[in-house]
């Protein structure tokens, strides 16, 4: 079961400065939005505050209506929230073998074993790994490894994926060919996800929608092709023109 993702007015600090500021952002249920911006405008404290590891000074976050922090207090702790999220460093357990890293949560959750079983072969067949259930993560590429990651994300079933910056360190080539896996993944579970980036190519191939976010805040929202023809600032204009981040124009 999907749900919503709602932040209004959410401010937070790191060492005394501002991280986020004021920040508004809905993603609707079954809806994808990529996060834009450069390193150090808030991407990641905005993941970090949606799955509980950072609790905003003021404002209230929701997930599915149900406010999960309000006002430097938590409502719901992050255990509680079911959440999917896959790290930049994907966190997966080098010790453990690709069925037991997805089997771990739902093993945790009480979930039968034969219940368990048909949801991870299942999974790990989508994301063309049914071969290598019994592989451990470094016997794997790392194409291989991110599949993973997003395979034990959706395990559980969440009511919302929250994904940081997960392709960042493969090749043009290998991000095409994930992005393609995940979009499918998505629209086949009607997933609402939050998909973090600095590379307009993975904003764009992914997010129904982009929000280009600057020093904290969300300062537009849209395709991108609203986001060309319409920029708010040139700030945005600049960013949505630049295709990877290394200043080759669209």
């Amino acid at each position: 079961m999907t749900a919503s993702i709602e932040l209004e007015h959410v401010s937070a600090e790191r060492d005394g400065q501002a991280v986020l500021d004021d920040l508004t952002l809905t993603v609707g249920a079954g809806e994808v939005v990529a996060v834009l911006g450069p390193s150090g405008c808030g991407k990641t404290t905005l993941l970090r505050v949606i799955l509980g590891f950072v609790v905003p000074g003021r404002g209230e976050v929701r997930i599915g209506g149900v406010p999960v922090s309000r006002d430097g207090t938590i409502v719901v702790p992050p255990e509680e929230r079911n959440v999917g999220v896959v790290f930049q460093d994907l966190a997966l357990w080098p010790h453990l073998t690709v069925h037991e890293n997805l089997g771990f949560g739902l093993a945790a959750r009480r979930v039968p074993r034969p219940e368990r079983d048909d949801r991870i072969k299942g999974l790990l067949r989508r994301v063309g790994l049914g071969d290598k259930e019994d592989r451990r993560p470094g016997d794997l590429s790392g194409g291989e490894r991110q599949r993973v990651a997003i395979a034990r994300a959706l395990v559980l079933e969440p009511a919302v994926v929250l994904l940081d910056e997960p392709l960042s360190n493969l090749d043009v080539s290998l991000k095409r060919e994930l992005l393609e896996v995940f979009g499918a993944l998505f629209a086949e579970r009607g997933a609402t996800v939050l998909y973090v980036t600095h590379d307009l190519r993975e904003a764009a191939a992914l997010g129904h929608r982009i929000v280009v976010m600057q020093q904290g805040r969300a300062i537009q929202a849209g395709t991108l092709e609203l986001l060309r023809g319409q920029p708010a600032t040139n700030f945005v204009r600049d960013l949505v023109a630049d295709l990877d981040g290394t200043g080759r124009r669209a």
